[in-house]
Formats: C-alpha cells, sequence, structure tokens
C-alpha cells in the first residue's frame, strides 16, 4: 500500500551553477533515473548561499513521490543509492577550493594595493621635504638680497651727499654734483626696481610654495583615507 505523504529519496542528474547575482549554488535537474523528465520538487535547500568566501552547503535532496506498489523494503534499498552523493560533495568540495583561492587572490591584492598607498605616501612627504628646503633657501637669498639693496641706497645717498658738498662751491662744481647726482640716483632707481622684482619673484615663489603644499596636503589626505577605508584584517 503507498503512502502518499511519504517520499523516496532519488540519485538524479542536476546541473551546479553559481549564481553572482544571488550569490548561491543553484541545483537544476536534469533527468529522472529512466531518462524521463522529472516531476520533481526540491526539498529542504536547493540554493546554496555563500558565506565569508566559502559554500555553505545546505541539507538538500531531490525526491520523487512514492509509485504505487513500491514496497517499503524497496524504498530502503532506494537509500543506498544516496551514497552516489558523495561524488557530487566532492565536487562541491573542489567548488569550494576554488573559491578560496579566488578570496586568497583578491586578499593578496588588496595588500599589494596598500603596500603601493603606502610607498607612494613615503614619496610624497619627501617630496614635499624637499620643496619645503628649496623655498626656504630661496627666501634666504632674497632676505639677504634686500639687505645688500638697502646698504646700497643708504651708500649711494651717503655718496652723493658728500659729491654735493664737494661741488657745491661753484655754478659749474654745482652743475656736475646734480649730474652726479642724477646717475646716483638713476643707479638707485635701478637697485629699486631689481628689488621690487626680486621682491615679486619672492611672492611668487611663495604663492607656488602655498600651491605645492596644498596639492600634496590634498594628495596625502586622500592616500590617508585609502588607507584607512582598507580592510585591516589584510595580511
Amino acid at each position: 500500500m503507498a503512502h502518499k505523504d511519504r517520499h523516496e529519496a532519488r540519485d538524479l542528474e542536476v546541473h551546479v551553477r553559481f549564481d553572482v547575482k544571488r550569490n548561491a549554488w543553484v541545483f537544476t535537474p536534469l533527468k529522472s533515473e529512466n531518462g524521463s523528465d522529472p516531476n520533481l520538487h526540491v526539498d529542504e535547500a536547493a540554493e546554496v548561499p555563500v558565506e565569508g568566501g566559502r559554500c555553505l552547503l545546505l541539507d538538500w535532496r531531490i525526491l520523487e513521490p512514492e509509485k504505487d506498489g513500491e514496497s517499503l523494503e524497496e524504498a530502503e534499498k532506494a537509500g543506498i543509492e544516496l551514497q552516489r552523493g558523495a561524488k557530487r560533495m566532492k565536487d562541491m568540495e573542489i567548488a569550494m577550493e576554488q573559491i578560496d583561492e579566488y578570496v586568497d587572490e583578491l586578499r593578496s591584492r588588496q595588500t599589494k594595493e596598500l603596500e603601493h598607498l603606502e610607498s607612494t605616501k613615503v614619496l610624497l612627504q619627501e617630496e614635499l621635504s624637499n620643496t619645503r628646503v628649496k623655498l626656504e633657501s630661496e627666501q634666504m637669498r632674497a632676505d639677504q638680497l634686500q639687505v645688500e639693496m638697502d646698504r646700497q641706497k643708504a651708500q649711494h645717498k651717503l655718496e652723493i651727499q658728500h659729491a654735493a658738498d664737494r661741488l657745491g662751491k661753484s655754478f659749474r662744481d654745482n652743475v656736475a654734483a646734480r649730474k652726479e647726482v642724477e646717475r646716483r640716483h638713476g643707479e638707485v632707481c635701478d637697485n629699486r626696481a631689481k628689488l621690487s622684482v626680486a621682491v615679486e619673484q619672492l611672492r611668487r615663489r611663495q604663492a607656488a610654495f602655498d600651491e605645492e603644499r596644498l596639492r600634496h596636503d590634498t594628495e596625502r589626505a586622500e592616500a590617508n583615507d585609502k588607507i584607512s577605508e582598507a580592510p585591516e584584517d589584510l595580511s
């Protein structure tokens, strides 16, 4: 007598594939033992989700309703066929090993990217330090030039005054003194123009230094953000 609420496990061929969108192994029946299209349903899970990079295999069975006339003894013998599922389990283990290899590859790739970011950070810091030293040296030279310009200006002013005193006795001497004063004044104007050019160059270098420092700070902040976003357990 057939029990309609009891099912018999069958060793059936199935197609196994990994669905990326659903993040699960999907099992699709291909044919029954006699080669005909089965009228099957799936008990438990036919989709096996993946967690932590490994295949989590649930307890699943592809079942077929018991046919009229089959005895309980024959149904128990059919359970022997479930041993063939060991091969399917072996295939599952191979699939899980492949997933582990893929996860290891991803972890190694992330580690290399993190090392590259660290190396880039060190290079940027060295470049910023070298740029700061160069700009400080330029500032020092500009300060020295300013001091020299002031000294020459005072010296020229004193020389002009002495020349005016020496040539103030006569008209000719005064004319000569005036020319000398004008000549020295022209030199002072030239020096003042040179000083203005030097000051303008200093301002441009300072602006370039500020812009370069801002760019390096931005790049360093971006590198730090990438480093902080990388997984902490990379090794």
